[in-house]
């Protein structure tokens, strides 16, 4: 808000010394103009001089009418341009919430499986004691049936006399009467220990389980705590916004009389992107030369002129699989392929031309089948080589290819030698084979191996996970930019 009064206030103090400085002019003028008439002796080339004043005043008049209007129309876009700022702060904010809200619901539930395990803990061990005991009182029973039927062989040796015999013992009804009582203690051990091994199989599940759920989370956490330290702070978008207007500031008070162009300096007047290019009445699709601010010399750009208005400068496209995509940082930091076909315009383009003002990102993907799908984000940016180019502006998703792109946001740029990604497991450009803002690792890769179609190398080509899945490379794809804000 103070940036702002500044600006405001700035805007004030100019506009109120060009008016002091026509205020002046006119008085001059008029000045003049009566002593001319005061003036009898004067000769007619005098008068004629005079007379010669007027117009310039007039269009002095005019410019600084011109000069009013365009400061209006600068502070307009200014302004549009920090709702627009503000909006995206506020998805990333609630973004963070909604990540924040889903860690805070995966802990519960993790709190909730770990209290179901105590319990089936706690009866497991109570399990144990009763088995423990019962598996003391079937010794105790084996012991005293042994010492019954060693007693019982003992009386049933046979006496000298017949009428010794005891008629009314029956030590084989006895003896089964004991069988049958270990019998069914054996039946009830045999049904508690496989009562045991179906729980112990079941809580090794559930501790299978929530160790995936735990390494998930510690994942998810890293993640999350590494975005949020590389997220756009609300301060770094006012400072960038700041500088940009000052930058597209005019002069206060510009001479009235300026020196001509010379020829050489105008056909090293280049547009900044496509959009500049059409609006200049280029609207023919096809190579331009265009500069983007602070680039040290012009680069060679493909303008779509047709998709949606036209303006788009495209930053990738894959169409033949005539391109090698699988390279290194360098490669992929200056760009390779062909301008007409197979590209990419190279990290250090797509920062410039992303960095001098607020653009959308559209991506056209088509199959084999001559299906044809996009999706369009209201705002793309990436940083500097410092930041390792990574994703720092993705807008809200629209059309009907669907969203596969924000799991990639806030990532940086990662190739087969420098490893950014957040896999613990190894380097998803080798494994994935391209340049990509991989995060663990990808929900599309369109730098990916150029395949033909269905594959069973999935996730190795150029998929859109939303849109025929990892399973499936497509024919071709692009991926252009234009400014968000237009006039």
């Amino acid at each position: 808000m103070l940036n702002d009064c500044r600006v405001d206030f700035y805007n004030f103090i100019m506009r109120f010394n060009i008016i002091v400085f026509a205020g002046i002019i006119i008085i001059g003028s008029f000045t003049t103009c009566n002593a001319s008439t005061e003036t009898t002796t004067s000769t007619q080339s005098e008068r004629r001089h005079s007379y010669n004043r007027e117009p310039s005043v007039s269009s002095v008049l005019q410019q600084i009418l011109q000069r009013l209007s365009t400061l209006e129309t600068d502070q307009l876009q200014g302004s549009t341009q920090r709702q627009e700022i503000r909006q995206v702060l506020n998805r990333i904010e609630q973004n963070r919430k909604e990540v924040i809200l889903s860690l805070d619901r995966s802990e519960s539930r993790v709190t909730q499986q770990l209290d179901t395990i105590k319990g089936e803990l706690r009866k497991i061990l109570t399990l144990q004691e009763i088995l423990q005991q019962d598996v003391k009182d079937l010794q105790q029973n084996q012991l005293l049936n042994k010492l019954g039927f060693e007693e019982k062989l003992r009386k049933l040796q046979l006496p000298e006399k017949e009428e010794d015999f005891d008629l009314d013992f029956d030590p084989s009804h006895q003896v089964s009467c004991k069988n049958a009582a270990v019998l069914s203690n054996l039946q009830i051990l045999q049904t508690t220990l496989y009562g045991l091994r179906r729980t112990t199989v079941h809580l090794q599940d559930q501790l299978d389980h929530v160790q995936k759920n735990m390494t998930y989370l510690t994942n998810l956490t890293r993640s999350v705590q590494k975005r949020t330290e590389k997220t756009v702070t609300t301060e770094y978008l006012r400072t960038a916004l700041k500088a940009s207007f000052e930058e597209q500031q005019v002069p206060s008070v510009v001479p009235c009389v300026q020196h001509s162009t010379s020829p050489q300096e105008s056909e090293e007047t280049l547009a900044n992107n496509c959009f500049q290019l059409l609006q200049e009445g280029h609207n023919v699709s096809g190579i331009y030369r265009i500069r983007p601010l602070y680039a040290l010399r012009p680069i060679f750009v493909f303008c779509d002129m047709q998709t949606e208005g036209g303006g788009w400068t495209v930053i990738q496209r894959r169409k033949d699989g005539s391109v090698n995509f699988l390279r290194e940082w360098n490669e992929y930091k200056y760009g390779f392929g062909n301008i007409g076909g197979e590209l990419w315009l190279g990290n250090e383009n797509i920062h410039l031309l992303t960095s001098q003002t607020l653009n959308e990102l559209r991506i056209d993907l088509n199959d084999f089948e001559d299906g044809h799908v996009y999706a369009k984000y209201a705002g793309f940016a990436i940083g500097n080589e410092k930041e390792n180019y990574m994703i720092k502006v993705l807008g809200a998703v629209s059309g009907d290819a669907g969203d596969s792109m924000s799991y990639h946001s806030s990532m940086p740029f990662s190739t087969k030698d420098v490893d950014n990604d957040f896999w613990p497991g190894g380097n998803c450009a080798e494994e994935h084979t391209g340049g990509w803002w991989y995060n663990q690792c990808d929900a599309c890769n369109l730098n990916g191996q150029y395949l033909n179609g269905l594959t069973q190398q999935e996730y190795q080509g150029v998929y859109w996970y939303e849109w025929q899945g990892p399973s499936y490379s497509l024919r071709a794809t692009s991926m252009k930019i234009r400014p968000l804000v237009r006039n």
